[in-house]
């Protein structure tokens, strides 16, 4: 994690305030607040095999969070009983997908990750048969040079001799061949498990269109494959155009919906972190920032607990690089306050000059009669007269990053619309001048 130089100083391991998704570990399953139902849920559908599992919700929930945590729980539950649980591991990295990448591509970098997964957590599946190429497609995937890889994986015979590691040939097909077969031996049915491979911020792909496309291109390329559990995320929507895709019926499940923590929920993440991060070798622990300022923080910013652990951690910043810490409870909580309305002011001064006064009204009736989202077809509730009458001013609040929008191709209009941290703390910033 980024700037923990610092936080050492203050008595901390490392970073609290990290806005980065939580890891599949054990770190991370301790620091996954008020996720119980959705957990379970997951899991439960991560050990029954069948559809993929996807998640929606608004952008930094922590959909992605929810899945590695998720994934951990299972690879421990195997651990604990292998006779009573499925073989489930995390796939080392999770994947966002592009409309630049070409099926093949895709196919090939996911099955590259999976395979380094094998490699790395071979110790899991070791009583399941021989690995014996193992060894060679490791050599492979990780040596700069080829010395007799694929002569011993594919019975090439390449008579000893070391060449660069890019043959065509086998990237193409026998890698892939490969793989699958190892899987089909870890994984013999989808009872026995799989490597969980999670698709993450699906909302990326800007359009309804562009991501059920991108979903289909992989249903007989990669979601046919056994010894590999999908779980897809997306934010605004997006999941619920892909799920209703007739290619994809039997293929994907449906959502499990996601939502924003309550505020009680986002104080006990506060506290988790500010006790897992503690260094107890220390003897005094310092932060400027305090529990009940966290909680406004987080109201504020619309519920986003991704974007209130951001700001966390930029004030934590700011207050080391000046270097004139606040000691008592009062002085942290007017320093704090001075820091979030000269930032919040800032933003309101460099913007509303340029996103229109109705614009901004707009904005500021979609958060306090909506929640912070709406859809096109609200436009009567939103005070317009249709639907084009609307849209201009949705485009200059998406410029300046207020809102951010799903489209959906097959009649140009924006699907869903959601104001962002961005949107949130100008609604703020308002209110308070």
């Amino acid at each position: 994690m980024a700037n923990a130089g610092f936080y050492k100083q203050w008595g901390f391991l490392d970073n609290p305030f990290s806005p980065m998704p939580l890891s599949g570990d054990a770190f991370g399953s301790q620091l996954l607040i008020g996720r119980d139902v959705e957990l379970n849920s997951v899991l439960f559908r991560l050990k029954s095999g069948g559809e993929a599992i996807c998640l929606d919700g608004p952008v930094g929930v922590g959909k992605t969070s929810l899945a590695n945590v998720a994934a951990f729980r299972a690879e421990q539950d195997f651990a604990s009983d292998s006779n009573a649980n499925p073989l489930l591991l995390l796939c080392r990295k999770p994947f966002q997908i592009s409309t630049k990448q070409s099926p093949e591509e895709l196919r090939f970098h996911i099955l590259t990750e999976v395979a380094q997964t094998l490699i790395e957590k071979a110790a899991f599946y070791k009583s399941r048969g021989s690995m014996s190429s193992l060894k060679g497609i490791d050599s492979w995937l990780n040596n700069p040079m080829l010395s007799q890889v694929e002569g011993q994986i594919l019975g090439f015979g390449l008579g000893g001799s070391s060449q660069p590691n890019e043959s065509q040939g086998f990237r193409d097909s026998g890698f892939t061949k490969l793989i699958t077969q190892w899987l089909e031996t870890v994984f013999p049915d989808r009872t026995t498990g799989g490597v969980i491979c999670v698709i993450d911020n699906l909302e990326l792909l800007e359009t309804s269109e562009a991501a059920r496309k991108t979903i289909e291109s992989l249903r007989d390329t990669l979601f046919t494959i056994c010894g590999i559990r999908w779980v897809l995320c997306g934010a605004h929507g997006i999941i619920h155009s892909v799920v209703e895709s007739p290619r994809l019926v039997g293929y994907l499940g449906q959502p499990i919906t996601v939502k924003r923590l309550r505020l009680q929920q986002a104080q006990a993440v506060f506290d988790a972190r500010v006790s897992t991060f503690k260094d107890h070798t220390s003897r005094n622990q310092y932060l400027p920032l305090l529990a009940d300022d966290f909680h406004n923080l987080y109201m504020i910013l619309g519920e986003n607990l991704r974007q209130a652990l951001a700001s966390a951690q930029a004030y934590c910043l700011h207050v080391a690089e000046q270097g004139n810490y606040p000691e008592d409870d009062e002085a942290k909580k007017q320093r704090f306050e001075t820091w979030l309305r000269s930032n919040a002011l800032a933003t309101k001064s460099s913007l509303e000059t340029h996103v229109g006064k109705k614009a901004l009204e707009l904005l500021r009736n979609v958060i306090l009669n909506m929640s912070g989202e709406f859809n096109p077809s609200d436009f009567s509730a939103l005070g317009f007269n249709s639907i084009p009458a609307l849209r201009p001013h949705v485009k200059s609040l998406e410029d300046f990053g207020l809102v951010e929008a799903t489209r959906d191709e097959t009649d140009q209009r924006r699907r869903t619309i959601t104001v962002t941290g961005k949107g949130w703390l100008m609604h703020w910033a308002s209110i308070i001048t």
